[in-house]
């Protein structure tokens, strides 16, 4: 905050500048400043921190509810997967889909997954963030292009992979996996597989920001070639999924209930039967909304806050000034003029918080993207946009009012 109260030193300067001091109205505009800006300082103070926490408040929530709400859309590209499945079941799927009004399946696909764990020391005196993966599922480079084929979302197809390679499926984001990245290829993991003796070394060649599989049923993927692949299935148990793909699937609370139903287990997120997009989706949009909805109300209450002190603070101001206003019509300055005095000498208190503002609360959203890895670039351009104009709109309203009280002398 020390730029509030350099800025006495700043108009000092400008009165001392004579080509600039005497040149139109400006004698009166930095007169009045030097004498109230030092008085005021504090005021600015507070007028800041008031615009810096609520520019973070907002653009915070903001960005954790766009991320949170794409990694839900990401992590789930499968409207159903189902665990271990019975032809009885599968065939009750078919019929409840066939029997919704709004539903068609798009496909029927099935995968087999296996579970690995790493072999490698885990040093637990490092941030978790800065871990590396301790577990792993694998499945078939076939399979993967024939899922990714299959959703046409723009997931990258593989044309091979050797023996000893393979791909991670993140969908973090991009930012983060960028993030991660050097912790992933730094080195090979060595892997074991339930009820495998055997063990296996792959490095990672590449991280895809995306997944064929919902993650609340298949995380930490990797893509191996299919040579690997089927000598480890000769040794290893699967996990058998079945993936049922529907036409809108964000509107398909009833059928959700009625596979819920089916396979088993209650309409709740991690469901070890049953993988749906419509419940994940929902219930995480629903926690982070009322998160969202929290802080936008906050932020209001704080813009609140921030415009009662100014305007005030104008109104007083306006008061005091009558009378020397009252002098200078008398004198022959027009109500142009005035106005022209006025929003000048309004500008600071409104200017120089709103920079600080900004400023303090990029450093603090930067702060939060580093330690969370989330991209902030669009929620903080969207909430710092939409509060400069809001600013910009209150700038003039006050210029007006207090133009008017000064002009015409109404309480």
């Amino acid at each position: 905050m020390y730029c509030v109260f350099l800025f006495p030193y700043v108009v000092y300067k400008l009165f001392l500048n004579k080509s600039f001091f005497y040149k139109g109205t400006n004698i009166l505009t930095v007169t009045w400043l030097r004498y109230r800006m030092k008085k005021t300082a504090g005021t600015l103070t507070m007028i800041a921190v008031l615009s810096a926490t609520t520019l973070t408040i907002i653009g915070a929530l903001g960005s954790i509810y766009m991320n949170i709400i794409s990694f839900a859309e990401s992590s789930n590209p499968n409207s159903y997967q189902t665990l271990w499945s019975t032809q009885t079941e599968r065939e009750k799927i078919y019929e409840a889909i066939k029997e919704s009004d709004s539903h068609t399946l798009i496909y029927h696909e099935t995968v087999d997954l296996y579970e690995a764990d790493v072999l490698e020391n885990v040093n637990e005196n490092v941030p978790f963030e800065e871990q590396r993966m301790t577990y792993f599922e694998v499945m078939s480079l076939s399979d993967y292009n024939r899922l990714a084929k299959k959703l046409n979302n723009h997931s990258q197809q593989v044309k091979e992979l050797a023996a000893g390679e393979a791909i991670y499926l993140s969908p973090s984001g991009r930012f983060e996996n960028k993030k991660r990245m050097h912790l992933y290829m730094e080195k090979p993991y060595t892997l074991q597989f339930r009820n495998n003796p055997n063990k296996y070394t792959l490095e990672i060649v590449d991280v895809y920001s995306h997944a064929v599989l919902n993650t609340d049923m298949a995380i930490s993927v990797l893509v191996i070639n299919d040579a690997l692949y089927k000598e480890i299935s000769q040794k290893s148990m699967p996990r058998h999924i079945d993936i049922f793909q529907v036409t809108n699937a964000d509107k398909a609370e009833a059928l959700d209930h009625k596979i819920q139903d089916i396979v088993g287990g209650d309409p709740y997120m991690w469901n070890r039967s049953l993988s749906s997009f419509y419940s994940n989706y929902h219930l995480i949009s629903t926690l982070i909304g009322v998160m969202l909805y929290i802080g936008m109300f906050m932020g209001f209450v704080f813009f609140a806050a921030t415009g009662s002190i100014i305007y005030f603070k104008q109104i007083t101001e306006a008061v005091d000034e009558r009378p020397r206003f009252a002098v200078l019509q008398k004198m022959g300055m027009s109500h142009k003029e005035i106005r022209t005095v006025i929003a000048k000498q309004v500008l600071p208190v409104f200017l120089i918080p709103l920079i600080l503002g900004v400023c303090h609360s990029i450093a603090a959203m930067v702060s939060l993207s580093v330690n969370l890895m989330y991209s902030i670039g669009a929620p903080v351009l969207i909430s710092t946009t939409i509060y400069t104009v809001f600013f910009i709109i209150y700038y003039f309203v006050c210029v007006s009012t207090y133009t008017n009280m000064v002009s015409n002398g109404d309480d």
